[in-house]
């Protein structure tokens, strides 16, 4: 997995739920399919201060803390962030808060050198100065901002974006100074106590797209490309009862639909799959050791370390989903 996502703990405020989402989803996005390892760790405690997020990677250790705020920007090391946004003609200045302190320039640079001060205890890292920590201020809306208000010096590890231009950010941000493998990289769920439980879900379409590219069984491909326009007939109706009938009964209404074709029942032997011993003789004496293909390819994955979930129904009606866990 090329990008993993570690949750210490929920955020307090909607706007931060959000947010993170849509952090994550552009690391997806963009690094699903890196030959390199992406960690982030959301909403991290470290010597009592709160990080919004901290993303690792080979060459870079970046916080981030995240501002739900949009428009033009003044930075300044010392005093407030006046923020500036034009509606119908009439303008708007706020300033953007730094949690507990002065701005958010404060609160980052508080921030690296708590994590880093955590860091030089208690982790084993070799080739990596810690003091080339960066960080960046992260807003939820487009912002105006002239980059070179920031003093070079304070410009070499400091830095402020949007959501539109992270992954852009993310990429510029690199350094000599720190040169972490993937183990050492993974080991950071070790240092600050995040077992699986604290492991934030891959989005769908990253593990559907995972498993659909190690399919290559033409009949699973051609079935994907399959749209079949033809009128849907009463043929499955329940009870004298569409399926249509059924679900527009329900407050719903079928705006498109795709008819596949039906295909035949396909059972595969469960000798190649190595099972335990008492599941192979539990499936050799319930269905004579051959089990439908689906079912086999969910074993398949379930070896493989994928998290699978299977969908089926019964004769009378019923339907039944199954959740497997690989871990």
């Amino acid at each position: 997995m090329a990008v993993k996502v570690l949750l210490s703990r929920k955020f307090d405020h909607t706007h931060e739920r959000i947010m993170f989402d849509e952090f994550c989803k552009k690391l997806f996005n963009h690094y699903h399919d890196s030959s390199e390892l992406y960690l982030c760790i959301g909403n991290l405690h470290v010597e009592g201060r709160e990080i919004d997020a901290v993303l690792i990677k080979r060459n870079a250790i970046t916080i981030f803390e995240f501002k739900n705020y949009g428009g033009t920007l003044t930075f300044h090391e010392n005093g407030d962030w006046p923020i500036t946004t034009f509606e119908d003609g009439i303008s708007n200045t706020v300033s953007v808060r730094g949690g507990a302190h002065e701005n958010p320039y404060q609160q980052v640079r508080n921030n690296k050198f708590s994590l880093l001060n955590t860091l030089n205890l208690f982790a084993n890292l070799q080739n990596t100065n810690l003091g080339h920590i960066s960080g960046i201020v992260l807003f939820s809306k487009d912002i105006e901002f002239d980059p070179f208000s920031i003093t070079p010096r304070i410009a070499s590890w400091f830095h402020v974006t949007d959501l539109n231009h992270l992954i852009e950010k993310v990429n510029q941000i690199t350094s000599t100074g720190i040169n972490l493998s993937k183990d050492e990289i993974k080991d950071f769920q070790r240092i600050f106590n995040l077992g699986a439980e604290y492991e934030h879900t891959v989005p769908y379409e990253f593990q559907v797209q995972s498993i659909k590219d190690e399919t290559n069984d033409p009949e699973e491909i051609a079935l994907d490309n399959v749209v079949n326009e033809t009128e849907v007939t009463d043929k499955n109706g329940i009870n004298g009862n569409s399926v249509e009938d059924i679900i527009q009964g329900s407050g719903y209404n079928v705006i498109h639909r795709d008819l596949l074709p039906e295909r035949p029942e396909e059972a595969l032997s469960i000798n190649d799959l190595s099972l335990s011993s008492g599941n192979q003789n539990y499936l050799n004496t319930a269905v004579g050791g051959k089990i439908y293909k689906h079912q086999y390819k969910a074993l398949e994955l379930l070896k493989e370390g994928y998290n699978v979930c299977l969908a089926t129904s019964t004769s009378s009606g019923k339907s039944f989903s199954f959740l497997y866990s690989s871990a």
